[in-house]
């Protein structure tokens, strides 16, 4: 007969050992959890799921769980969210060295768009050849497309040409205007050391007249 209770109550979540849990249906119903998608408790049963989906360690669900039941949900919250997370910049970790591909500029400054000047005439044409027919459709033969590449490398080589000449023409410049500054300041310390010198030897000048007694005749 004691077999039998016992065996009811484990049955019926009686016994010593057993925990039984209450949920009601309309949280394991999908349709009605969509419904209560707002509910907090319904976002954190979802937000647990899919950080193990995700495949998050078990350490450290264990590690939330227990913190959840030490110091409760806000304050589990409030602790992840102060989690800052640094980058190697922040941290000064040195870069490792790397493999220098031969060729290969990484690309510096702002990324915006490219202004063309409207007398800018051999850029315009190279970017009309070069995307007119992309676009256009148009049914080309062989020799024709080898000399319409041709023309776009062409004006390709000149547009490098033109802006080699700017470099250069650019360098002189800085180096005239070097040049007349030195020769300005040159010219000014040179000023400077004719001036002091004239001061210096007008002071002397002076010195030497003062020093020199005039020559006085007595009458007895």
């Amino acid at each position: 007969m004691g077999s039998k209770r016992s065996s009811l109550n484990r049955i019926n979540g009686k016994g010593q050992n057993s925990q039984r849990e209450v949920r009601p249906e309309v949280f394991g119903d999908n349709i009605a959890r969509n419904q209560l998608i707002n509910n907090k408790e319904v976002l954190a049963d979802d937000k647990a799921r899919a950080s193990r989906k995700r495949g998050q360690n078990k350490l450290e669900l264990k590690k939330d769980q227990s913190r959840l039941r030490l110091y409760g949900r806000r304050a589990s919250e409030k602790n992840a969210k102060n989690k800052q997370k640094y980058t190697d910049k922040e941290l000064s970790i040195p870069t490792l060295n790397r493999s220098i591909i031969p060729g290969f500029q990484v690309k510096k400054g702002k990324k915006g768009k490219k202004l063309i000047a409207d007398d800018d005439t051999l850029l315009l044409t190279r970017l009309v050849k070069s995307i007119g027919d992309e676009y256009d459709h148009t049914v080309e033969s062989k020799l024709e497309k080898d000399r319409r590449l041709q023309d776009i490398r062409d004006l390709k080589r000149q547009e490098i040409e033109r802006k080699e000449e700017a470099k250069l023409n650019k360098l002189e410049d800085k180096k005239s205007e070097l040049k007349n500054k030195a020769n300005a300041a040159r010219s000014l310390r040179r000023k400077n050391q004719r001036d002091a010198n004239k001061v210096t030897n007008s002071s002397a000048f002076v010195e030497e007249h003062s020093s020199k007694k005039k020559k006085t005749v007595s009458f007895a």
